[in-house]
């Protein structure tokens, strides 16, 4: 059974593994079973990530982290497909700016077709009244990831979804959703994984992301109570996913009885 598995809450938390995280994607590896990495953290590039998955233990196989960046940036190319998009404001990291620059967009501030939203640190309050203008007149608006909160070592922090519900709520214009919980990905995983969507299963600690991108691409939900979600609030939600799951040991206890 191939796997879509987040990372934030699901497989490290800030920069430490979450207990059993090694085990299970070595037990992936040896089992040569399908699997992503697919996190809506949109601020790294997947290499680093990958980098920090090996530090940490974790026996990432190259080229398996897929980041909301990266759809963000195939979400534009195939908005400019159709629209006459050249032109494209970036509210993120260097490493999207990058990415979209070298797709051949033209990174304008000031005349902007596009907008695409996402999270760094360093965004102003000038930029989001900026961008917010600059869509309410008329610029198409793609968001990396709807996440309004993540995991860290200190509890859990702001990111993009303060950032996107804040210009959405100016501008009056609802983002396209590049990352979890999109529906976009309904069918490029069942192609590359060479199956049906209902033997994808996302393995994830969120109900509003992952398990809402499970059900809406028409995969199978692991919820996970390692990150956002409490177990109470699992248990008032039954219907939001198909197992739960304490820890990554009771899904390596799954796999390896072949259920």
């Amino acid at each position: 059974m191939p796997y879509l598995i987040d990372l934030d809450g699901t497989i490290y938390c800030g920069r430490q593994p979450l207990p059993y995280a090694a085990e299970w994607i070595g037990l992936l590896n040896r089992k040569r079973t399908p699997y992503r990495f697919l996190t809506n953290a949109p601020e790294n590039h997947p290499e680093d990530i990958e980098r920090r998955l090996v530090e940490m233990g974790i026996p990432a196989r190259p080229g398996t982290v897929v980041t909301a960046a990266m759809l963000a940036a195939d979400c534009l190319r195939e908005m400019a497909a159709r629209e006459p998009i050249r032109r494209v404001r970036v509210l993120g990291d260097d490493y999207l700016k990058s990415r979209i620059a070298r797709d051949g967009f033209i990174l304008d501030d000031k005349r902007p077709d596009c907008v695409v939203v996402s999270f760094a640190p360093s965004i102003t309050a000038g930029e989001i009244q900026e961008a917010s203008c600059q869509i309410r007149e008329g610029a198409r608006f793609i968001a990396t990831n709807p996440d309004d909160q993540i995991p860290s070592e200190r509890g859990l922090v702001p990111h993009t979804g303060f950032i996107v519900s804040a210009i959405a709520a100016c501008s009056g214009v609802k983002p396209v959703m590049a990352g979890k919980p999109s529906d976009a990905l309904r069918t490029r995983y069942p192609a590359l994984f060479g199956c049906s969507p209902e033997q994808i299963c996302v393995v994830g600690d969120r109900l509003d992301t992952d398990m809402a991108f499970a059900r809406a691409c028409g995969f199978r939900g692991y919820l996970v109570l390692t990150g956002a979600v409490s177990q109470q609030e699992a248990l008032e939600q039954p219907e939001a996913y198909d197992r739960l799951f304490m820890g990554l040991d009771e899904i390596i206890r799954l796999e390896e009885s072949g259920q």
